[in-house]
């Protein structure tokens, strides 16, 4: 640690400060300019850092950027109005200053300030102040050392600052309990250094961080989407377990869960994180387990890859958050049973996750992972997987099922290792840690062996939907997807299958199925090199994932025949597939079109179900029970092509819970 700012400036910092300097004493004298904040921090710790912000002690931030940009001639300063709801409650400017050498630092300016809170509110009524006054405001004494570039001193006004920065002691300037009530994102802040730092909380400040009057503030003051940045700061730093055991111990953490649930079937039926399992499988209680779980995550994804570290470590706290929900407790005298926790796991998950403002890819991510936490487990229990062939067949089948659902199986297989090595006090046994390892080894081997598009994260069959149409003579619909099914499950049998075989092998299996009268039917209206031509181009579009393209062209493709019974078919087929993978892509020319085909052809099996997918997907306006007759009807006439097409509807579709209550023929 180095205090002597001055003489440990680098060269274009010196410049800057230097140019700065002889500017303000020409066009502002009597006014001085405090580097704050975390540069001087950073600097001190030997830390390079450019993020530069500037204190102005007798203007405000925009008029000391005024004249210093019109001194050297610059473009005027950006004007960052402030915005509290982004925890901005003072308007700061900001300037593109160039040195000699033609590098340029991204500068802010702000005023000096005192911060005047309210109890409703963390938005604070802002007023000037001294440097010392600005000091005291501040959250942590770390992070309130200024630099002052007039004489070029190091300014510790709390007194507390370098000393607490020599030992890595995290307190606030003031009194602590009133700093957190004022503002308690200061709490989220105060974890996220202390886990950043390894540091040491002072009793004081700690004391405060427990006090169970700030739980209820940080429910009433802190917007979701502030604690969601706090948190993922910390997760993508070099010690979140820090920070996970102070959410814990602070009580945060049982918040954060039972504020998640409130309105689901979870709520009020949750236990304690630290709930004894009482399984001889493990001898922790869950959250002892929680932790050595993240414990070992962290030794596989270090700080370099910092996103993909957030998602584990989340993964890690919450894969058995389903055992603490008491439906799925089941007493079988001398231990509980589980059965179920996985998807209860990844339901809840995604509540918190959701209620966080989580981005939608960690959402998913989290939620999915949780939700097949145990699939690899069974590769280690199922004695019908004994032998490698079988091992092997299994484990390309899990992997072709995970890439559908975008989830990375080598993930899966790190977690599932972090997992089971984390169920006993003691060292993990040398025979768990074999089995797990070969299970790894098989798995890396049958991922070698698989079809996968690396670009695209996406499993690539031997034939795709057009080779399969063309080689069976058939048009879109259920039969393309089983046939599909059957080729991919040929492959996960035998990967290096070639197109010829699998030709033969789908002529076997489905030909006697094919009903000549039923494709004639489909393709008497429109000529059939026709009908083929605009869906070849339609399902490349839906393969690309591009759905805009494919909107396109069923909208062109409707135009051509839009009363040809075979082309609405497709059209509610294809626009189904498209909303499944982006609903943004809703186009209510061809939703409208469809619906109105439907309300005329409401026996036609092939408009209907995918219509009625659309609906169950899709927030329209259609009544409950108008959706229930239209599934009640499809559940009678064609329950298997309800089924996998229900199947195929992702998780945050609108109407999930019709969509649960049909699934499997449960509609009452």
């Amino acid at each position: 640690m180095n205090i002597d700012i001055k003489n440990n400036l680098t060269p274009d910092e010196k410049e800057l400060f230097d140019l700065l300097r002889s500017i303000t004493q020409e066009v502002a004298p009597g006014t001085s300019l405090r580097v704050a904040g975390g540069w001087v921090r950073d600097k001190i710790m030997g830390k390079l850092s450019d993020d530069i912000d500037f204190m102005v002690d007798n203007m405000s931030g925009e008029k000391m950027a005024r004249l210093i940009t019109k001194k050297m001639g610059l473009q005027g300063p950006h004007v960052i109005e402030a915005n509290p709801d982004a925890s901005k409650h003072l308007e700061t400017a900001g300037v593109k200053i160039p040195i000699s050498n033609g590098t340029e630092f991204d500068l802010d300016f702000a005023m000096a300030r005192q911060e005047v809170y309210n109890d409703e509110s963390r938005i604070p009524e802002i007023k000037p102040a001294s440097p010392q006054e600005d000091a005291m405001r501040r959250d942590l004494t770390i992070n309130s050392l200024f630099y002052n570039i007039m004489n070029g001193e190091l300014e510790d006004f709390t007194g507390k600052g370098v000393d607490d920065l020599s030992t890595m002691t995290i307190r606030t300037p003031e009194d602590p309990l009133k700093t957190f009530q004022d503002d308690p994102l200061r709490i989220f802040r105060t974890i996220r250094f202390t886990s950043r730092y390894n540091g040491n909380i002072d009793a004081e400040t700690l004391a405060a961080m427990n006090d169970p009057s700030l739980r209820a503030s940080i429910l009433q003051k802190v917007k979701k989407e502030r604690i969601q940045e706090e948190l993922h700061k910390t997760l993508k730093g070099p010690n979140p377990l820090v920070a996970i055991n102070l959410l814990k111990s602070t009580g945060i953490l049982e918040d954060v869960i039972n504020e998640s649930v409130k309105g689901s079937e979870f709520e009020g039926k949750m236990a304690p994180f630290d709930m004894d399992q009482n399984s001889p499988h493990h001898e922790l209680n869950v959250w002892d387990h929680t932790v050595k779980v993240v414990e070992n995550i962290l030794m596989y994804y270090p700080d370099t890859d910092p996103e993909k570290r957030a998602i584990m470590i989340l993964t890690a706290l919450m894969h058995d958050l389903g055992k603490l929900y008491y439906e799925i407790h089941e007493d079988k005298g001398d231990k509980t049973s589980y059965s179920g926790h996985e998807q209860a796991s990844g339901d809840i998950s995604r509540l918190i996750l959701q209620y966080l403002k989580f981005n939608n890819n960690t959402v998913e991510q989290v939620s999915k992972m949780a939700k097949h936490h145990m699939r690899i487990h069974q590769v280690e229990r199922d004695d019908q997987l004994s032998g490698e062939n079988k091992r092997l067949s299994y484990m390309r089948k899990f992997i072709r099922k995970m890439l559908a659902d975008n989830v990375d199986a080598m993930d899966l297989m790190n977690f599932t290792m972090a997992d089971a090595y984390s169920k006993s006090k003691g060292v993990v046994s040398p025979e768990v840690v074999r089995k797990y390892q070969m299970i790894q080894s098989q798995m890396q081997q049958a991922l070698a062996s698989m079809s996968v598009d690396i670009n695209k994260n996406k499993f690539v069959p031997v034939l795709n939907g057009r080779e399969i149409m063309s080689i069976l003579n058939i048009n879109p619909g259920p039969m393309v997807g089983q046939v599909n099914e059957f080729l991919q499950e040929l492959m996960d049998e035998d990967p290096s299958i070639s197109k010829d075989q699998a030709a033969e092998k789908i002529k076997d299996q489905f030909s006697p199925q094919l009903d000549a009268e039923e494709i004639n039917r489909q393709a008497s209206a429109c000529p059939k090199h026709l009908l083929f031509s605009r869906l070849e181009e339609i399902l490349e579009a839906i393969e690309e994932k591009n759905g805009h393209q494919a909107i396109n062209l069923m909208l062109n493709f409707k135009e051509e025949a839009e009363d040809d019974e075979s082309i609405y078919e497709h059209i509610a087929s294809c626009l189904l597939q498209v909303l499944i993978f982006d609903k943004s892509q809703k186009n209510l020319e061809l939703m409208t079109y469809v619906f109105e085909k439907a309300e005329k052809n409401f026996f036609n099996v092939k408009l209907c179900v995918p219509v009625v997918g659309i609906l169950l997907l899709m927030k329209t306006g259609t009544e409950d029970e108008v959706i229930e007759r239209i599934l009640k009807r499809m559940s009678n006439m064609a329950d298997n092509d309800l089924q996998d097409m229900l199947k195929s509807l992702p998780e945050d579709a609108h109407h999930k819970k019709l969509i649960k209550r049909f699934l499997n023929g449960q509609r009452s």
